[in-house]
This record gives C-alpha cells, sequence and structure tokens, in this order.
C-alpha cells in the first residue's frame, strides 16, 4: 500500500478554502451573533456575498434571521436599490398625516397608532417616469404588523412604513437588486410577533401569504419552445426565427405575480451570455419566449413563465454555440 496522501481535485480543494473561511468568520467575535459558531450558515453568506458582488463581512452584516427566515436589512436594500443604477434618483419618502388615530388590540390591549401613509418613490432610469408604492397605517393594522410592539409610538410607526413602501418598490421596480424574493428584515420581523420583552408570541396572519410568495416556481406545463428558431451559422453566429401569433408580452404579468426569481435568473444569463450571442441574437430570444425586450433585465415585460423559459433559451444558445465552435476547433 502507497503512504502517498490522496490527492485533491481542484473542487475539493477549493471547497476546503471555503470551509477553512467559514470556520474563521464563524469564530470571529466582530460578525453579526446569529453567525458565530456557524459555518454552515457563513458559507450561504459567502455564496449570497459572491453573487453581489460584495465582501462577505458587508453581506453577513445585512442579514437578519427570524423565525428560521433570511433576510436583508431594510437599509441595506435601499442603499442597493440607490447604487444600482436602476433608478435616476435615490428613494425618497412623502410622509401624510391623515389626521387622528387609529385603534389596534395587541394580546388583548388597546392602543392606538398615528393615522399615517407613507408612499416611497424614485426616478426610474429608464422610462424617466415616476414610479412608487404606498403603504398606510390602515394597511398595516389590517394585515397585522401593528401586532410588534415596537411600533407603538409615531417614529417607529412612520419607520416601518417607509421601510414597507421601499421593499415593496425594489421588489417590484428592481428586484434583481436583491436576487428577487428574499423579504427585507422589517417584513421578517412583521411575520415574528413580539413582546415588551422581545419574545416571539405568534406567527402574524400575513405569515401564510409571504411564504407561498417565496415558494418555488410552479410548474408552468407546456410552453412554446424558443429555441426551436435558433441557427447557428458557419461562423458559429446565432440567428433565430421567431414563429408565433402572440404580440410580445401580451400576456404581462399582473402585478400580484412573484417574478422576482425569473427576472434573477433572466438577469444572470444576460450578463453571462450577452457579450458571446449578441444583444440582436439576445433580444430576438427573449422576444420568442413572449416577452417585451428592456436593456434592463429587470423591466422585462412577461409573465414568470415566459421570462424563465427567455433565460433557459439563452443559456441553452450559448451552450450550443460553445459545443459549435469547440466542434469546429474554435475557442468560444
Amino acid at each position: 500500500m502507497s503512504d502517498l496522501p490522496a490527492v485533491r481535485t481542484p473542487d475539493e480543494a477549493a471547497f476546503d478554502l471555503v470551509c477553512a473561511k467559514a470556520r474563521a468568520f464563524a469564530d470571529s467575535a466582530i460578525v453579526p451573533e446569529h453567525f458565530r459558531g456557524k459555518p454552515a450558515d457563513c458559507i450561504v453568506a459567502m455564496e449570497l456575498a459572491k453573487m453581489l458582488d460584495l465582501p462577505p463581512y458587508t453581506v453577513m452584516s445585512a442579514l437578519y434571521v427570524v423565525k428560521g427566515r433570511a433576510s436583508w436589512s431594510s437599509q441595506f436594500m435601499i442603499s442597493r436599490a440607490n447604487t444600482s443604477g436602476a433608478f435616476r434618483t435615490r428613494i425618497k419618502f412623502r410622509v401624510v398625516d391623515n389626521g387622528g388615530t387609529l385603534a389596534i388590540k395587541r394580546r388583548g390591549d388597546s392602543a392606538t397608532v398615528p393615522n399615517l401613509s407613507v408612499t416611497a418613490w424614485a426616478i426610474d432610469a429608464e422610462t424617466g417616469e415616476e414610479v412608487a408604492r404606498t403603504v398606510a397605517m390602515s394597511d398595516a393594522i389590517q394585515e397585522g404588523w401593528t401586532d410588534n410592539a415596537k411600533y407603538s409610538g409615531r417614529a417607529l410607526g412612520e419607520q416601518m412604513l417607509c421601510y414597507r413602501a421601499a421593499a415593496l418598490l425594489i421588489r417590484t421596480s428592481c428586484p434583481e437588486v436583491m436576487l428577487g424574493g428574499m423579504l427585507s428584515q422589517d417584513e421578517a420581523d412583521d411575520l415574528a410577533v413580539v413582546d415588551e420583552r422581545g419574545t416571539v408570541v405568534q406567527v402574524a396572519r400575513s405569515s401564510q401569504s409571504a411564504t407561498a410568495q417565496l415558494s418555488a416556481l410552479p410548474d408552468h406545463g407546456d410552453l412554446p419552445d424558443p429555441l426551436a428558431g435558433i441557427r447557428p451559422d458557419r461562423e458559429g453566429a446565432i440567428h433565430v426565427t421567431i414563429e408565433t401569433t402572440a404580440e410580445p408580452g401580451a400576456h404581462a404579468a399582473p402585478i400580484e405575480e412573484d417574478r422576482g426569481p425569473a427576472l434573477q435568473a433572466l438577469h444572470a444569463a444576460r450578463k453571462a451570455h450577452q457579450g458571446a450571442l449578441g444583444k440582436d441574437a439576445v433580444k430576438a430570444l427573449v422576444e420568442s419566449a413572449g416577452c417585451t425586450w428592456s436593456e434592463r433585465a429587470g423591466s422585462t415585460g412577461g409573465t414568470a413563465a415566459q421570462i424563465e423559459a427567455a433565460a433557459k433559451a439563452i443559456v441553452a444558445a450559448a451552450e450550443k454555440q460553445a459545443f459549435d465552435s469547440a466542434d469546429s476547433g474554435e475557442d468560444y
């Protein structure tokens, strides 16, 4: 038997390095408490940091865990959106005092909260139009968000509405900025109701609908094959023939549909392959899936199924181009 050590593959060596880094983070006293002693959680945060092209410590500092659910700091979400290029302006807020107070019941006790509404708004970088989302205290009461005792004062209640409105604006206008469906910390906090001592006492009424929104993409059934019209020429360039009777974007998604994961997949596919395939070919692939083209992936029109199909078509076209190039002895 040979005494030589086993040879590690490059993948195994890379994973060992990741694990070593994760253990170092987990042993640190300055990482957030919920990452200390948890190298597996540190690996997840490191992977998210890689996807966002940020230092791992920055992502760890912005991630919170509420009732086992990972969520982003609301301030971090706003900062990311402000610097993403999705908006011409920073996200701003309009606070309206509608007068009077609203009555709420919290664990059997009666209380009142100010009757406020907050609009988060910004100017879309592509269209130059204002995009906005408004959340009112009456919405907060109806959804059970005010069950958290920390929202009893005007200042914290107003802050809660600002963060909720901003998170809604980001998820609907530029979901790719925060990798699609993850909640903000304030949204996750609203699902875990706490008492005055900070003890979790129940799960708010909105938790069931929030969980449904974050579930896996559904089976969309049979869809037109967007790869059917792909035809590479002898030089490896991709040509696409579109055969469809539907107008692009004719089945645009209703605002209630969560298209975040599909838009994120499309954003990643375009970022990785548009340079090799060419903008015109990628645009044709997106439109052949029934979507409307946009220079910014997050503004693509269409249902989640159509957007997902477009992302898969781009990846498949890139793989086909790479295979054809390799078969002809050319570098991809």
